[in-house]
């Protein structure tokens, strides 16, 4: 009993740091999944901020200009190679105010003399120079991002980079923590086997020895039945040797001799051997008891002849002897009857237990693989945005050299190359430029539409950002991601 009582206690002493390193995992996980949605509620920059180095990419770098040495030479090639350096791809941009303002002043000196043709291809040099150098438009669904927004999305780049580490970190240590709990549970789980083993071997083993006390007692309960009708005998005898000597009065009759000594030397044999038999049963219903060990062999008739005050010296206390032992190996049995069904509880309570800690360790392990397949998807999307912004620097490097490339001539080298050019050759670089100013127009247009259609776009992706801000949990977030995305005007929703 004392054993299984212990059994239990280191029982209860293993399972409660279990439920606490339990607990401490569990909450652990929530701090992940919590660490995840905050990443994931992140306002995502709309893909029209990568579309910079696209678009600039995507125009054709217009051909370097060709030298001036080449265009003195002949005056055909000059004004051919003035009009392929002025095609469509330059923009605005081409004059600067600088030069624009050397060129005005230059102009009014070169102007006397020249035919009227001359003079108004002057004045629409003079008033290409006087505008501003222009802002270079993207097509609609892109946007030029500047080198602070940029260097702003390289930092928070990083930043989900190092907090990815910290989550992949923090998912070794708990698969790490997940598998030291899974070997001190395997651990555990086989004491509290070997434990069980234990206790059904003691249950195995207490039954035994009820069943053997069981059939001890019903072996002894003949003999004690002789045992009884023998004293009832000896009684008998001992009335009647009493009567005998009333009816002689003669104490030296033959006859009373004969009733007198045979039944004493009988009496105090039998009397001896019941002491010793009584003394056997006590000494075996204490051994029952697990108070003394009962004795391996009978005293001697000198400590009997000792002990014979202690015994029952009447048929009546003998049945009472007899009784209150029979009635202590009953509570003896009871007791041990008692203690094996506690025992038998205490291995149901413990197999339950085992049950739900197996149930409890493999929810902890989809709880688990739900936090591996989730963290796979973060690094995966982490890896797509590293591949983004690696190839939005490889291109935008490559834009800046094309832009290096693509500098434009000066006003002072437009000045000779005009006087360099015959009339003919002014007069079609003066259709051309004319044509040239119609189409600067009307890109112009375009790129003051595309300005607008630029600030509904923003609008309408700031709009989006606010709702998935303001949203309350993941599921509105993924529905708002997953509305039809805003590449163009036309998808803009009119309010």
């Amino acid at each position: 009993m004392e054993k299984a009582h212990e059994d239990s206690e280191k029982l209860r002493e293993i399972v409660l740091p279990m439920e606490q390193e339990i607990e401490e995992l569990k909450a652990k996980l929530l701090r992940a999944e919590e660490l995840i949605q905050e990443i994931q509620r992140r306002p995502r920059h709309p893909p029209s901020l990568h579309g910079s180095a696209e678009l600039l990419l995507s125009r054709d770098p217009s051909p370097p200009l060709e030298p001036l040495e080449e265009l003195s030479g002949d005056g055909g090639a000059a004004a051919e190679a003035f009009a392929h350096n002025c095609d469509d791809s330059a923009s605005i941009s081409s004059f600067s105010l600088g030069g624009g303002a050397s060129g005005s002043a230059s102009l009014p000196r070169s102007r006397h003399g020249l035919s009227p043709e001359q003079e108004e291809t002057a004045s629409l040099v003079s008033t290409g120079t006087l505008v501003p150098e222009g802002i270079y438009l993207p097509p609609p669904g892109y946007q030029l991002v500047p080198d602070n927004q940029w260097e702003q999305l390289q930092v928070e780049g990083r930043q989900l980079q190092k907090d990815l580490e910290s989550i992949s970190r923090e998912r070794d240590e708990l698969q790490e923590g997940l598998r030291r709990s899974n070997e001190d549970c395997a651990k555990q789980m086989q004491v509290l086997l070997a434990q069980v083993q234990n206790s059904e071997q003691l249950l195995r083993t207490l039954q035994g020895t009820v069943s053997q006390a069981q059939e001890r007692v019903q072996l002894q309960m003949p003999r004690r039945r002789a045992w009884a009708s023998w004293l009832s005998f000896l009684t008998t005898g001992r009335s009647v040797q009493a009567l005998a000597s009333r009816e002689t009065g003669d104490p030296l009759s033959p006859h009373r001799l004969v009733l007198t000594v045979h039944p004493q030397a009988e009496l105090a044999t039998s009397h001896k051997c019941l002491s010793h038999e009584v003394k056997r049963l006590t000494e075996e219903n204490q051994g029952l008891r697990a108070e003394q060990p009962p004795s391996s062999a009978p005293r001697g008739l000198e400590q009997d002849e000792g002990q014979e005050e202690s015994l029952p010296g009447s048929l009546l206390e003998l049945r009472q002897l007899v009784r209150r032992t029979q009635q202590e190996a009953r509570a003896h049995q009871q007791a041990q009857e008692h203690e094996a069904e506690r025992l038998r509880i205490e291995i149901v309570t413990l197999r339950e237990a085992l049950e739900e800690e197996t149930a409890a360790r493999a929810s902890l392990e989809g709880q688990l693989r739900v936090q591996r397949e989730e963290t796979e998807v973060l690094e995966a999307s982490l890896c797509s945005l590293r591949m983004e912004m690696e190839r939005v620097q490889q291109e935008q490097s490559k834009a800046r050299q094309q832009e290096v490339l693509r500098q434009p001539l000066g006003l002072g080298r437009t000045e000779e190359l005009y006087v360099l050019c015959p009339q003919a050759q002014l007069t079609d670089l003066l259709s051309e430029q004319r044509a040239k100013m119609l189409r600067l127009q009307a890109e112009l247009e375009t790129s003051e539409q595309v300005q607008r259609d630029f600030v509904r776009l923003s609008q309408a992706l700031q709009v989006r950002l606010e709702r998935i801000r303001q949203a309350e949990s993941l599921e509105q977030v993924r529905s708002i991601m997953d509305e039809a995305p805003l590449r163009d005007v036309g998808d803009i929703k009119d309010t």
